[in-house]
């Protein structure tokens, strides 16, 4: 009996739709981020492709194929606001997780958008701890011997859904197998 050669691109086109839909309805769990199955396709191999096109969007900084983690170092980024004086710095930091799920190799990539808080926040939240009024913490005991950097307050306000996509786009693709669009 011969198969028909468009059933099986057309059952992963319905599965990779589905994936997409289940990640932008969020129907997903309460975890940030975006999911998405890769198809059959070994674990060494999704992760290695995974590595190199993370790569291309983000400076590495831990790529750890036994817990199946790569992440990014900051990437500073134009941040939005009213003007040049509302503009505080802004920052990307991606995550990508990998797990085998089977015969199938499952993603999901987290892209944070944080900006730069400020020393009056830091400064007000610590206040608000304080019931007596009077704060009996030293200097030393909120910054300790830091550095400037070590005291950088970021906080995330939103994720970058169309980058997520757009990285596990590529991932897709490149794990996809090729197909001959012309039957022989």
């Amino acid at each position: 009996m011969k198969s028909d050669p468009y059933v099986r691109p057309l059952a992963v086109s319905r599965l990779f739709l589905a994936t997409v839909a289940l990640a932008l309805c969020g129907c997903g769990g309460q975890r940030p981020g975006t999911q998405l199955a890769l198809g059959p396709v070994s674990y060494d191999k999704a992760f290695v492709t995974a590595r190199d096109v993370m790569a291309q969007y983000f400076t590495l900084d831990e790529v750890d194929p036994h817990a199946g983690l790569i992440t990014s170092r900051p990437r500073f980024i134009e941040a939005g606001g009213f003007s040049v004086s509302d503009r505080p710095p802004a920052r990307q930091l991606a995550e990508l997780t990998l797990r085998p799920d089977g015969q199938y190799v499952a993603a999901r990539l987290t892209v944070a958008v944080q900006r730069q808080g400020s020393e009056a926040h830091r400064a007000f939240r610590a206040r608000q701890e304080d019931y007596s009024g009077m704060s009996d913490r030293t200097p030393g005991d909120l910054e300790g011997a830091t550095t400037r950097r070590q005291n950088e307050l970021w906080e995330t306000y939103r994720y970058d859904r169309m980058l997520e996509h757009t990285i596990l786009r590529d991932l897709a693709r490149l794990l996809s197998p090729v197909e001959d669009p012309a039957p022989k």
